[in-house]
């Protein structure tokens, strides 16, 4: 397809990232039993031109998994999604959603939340690793973090 600018992105002008950390979105691989994983992802516009993509909760997921074990869904989530109106992306700026917190539980039909009721994961060393999808494209890298 031909590339105009302003229109909407083409999946070859992305990049998407995962990111596991801090509240305050800085990078950290390990969690002690008190701290709560944050999640979030980052979009990048990598082509040459600005153009238009819809970053709306409708369109965001976050997949958590255990070899092959999927751990945690945002597809299971009892919360409201909304649609968004597409953000112009700069050529070479990067844009982060805000960071949001991983309760430490496994998803399912009641939902994802401790406050669904939900049981806890194994931590003690155990290894997880994270993918978003952002409006049909999956990110480029899948983080891998400890629950200690």
């Amino acid at each position: 397809p031909t590339i105009v600018a302003g229109a909407d992105c083409q999946s070859q002008q992305l990049s998407i990232e995962a990111h596991v950390g801090t509240e305050q979105a800085q990078e950290q691989l390990a969690f002690n039993p008190d701290d709560t994983p944050y999640i979030w992802y980052s979009v990048t516009n990598i082509g040459s031109v600005e153009c238009k993509f819809n970053v709306g909760s409708d369109v965001t997921f976050y997949k958590i998994t255990s070899g092959t074990d999927v751990v945690w869904n945002s597809k299971d989530c009892n919360t409201p999604r909304s649609s968004a109106e597409p953000i112009l992306l700069l050529p070479n700026k990067e844009i982060a959603a805000p960071a949001g917190g991983w309760d430490r539980v496994r998803s399912g039909d009641a939902g994802c939340s401790k406050d669904d009721g939900l049981p806890g994961v194994t931590a003690d060393g155990a290894s997880y690793i994270l993918e978003a999808e952002v409006n049909g494209i999956l990110s480029t890298n899948k983080p891998q973090f400890v629950l200690n």
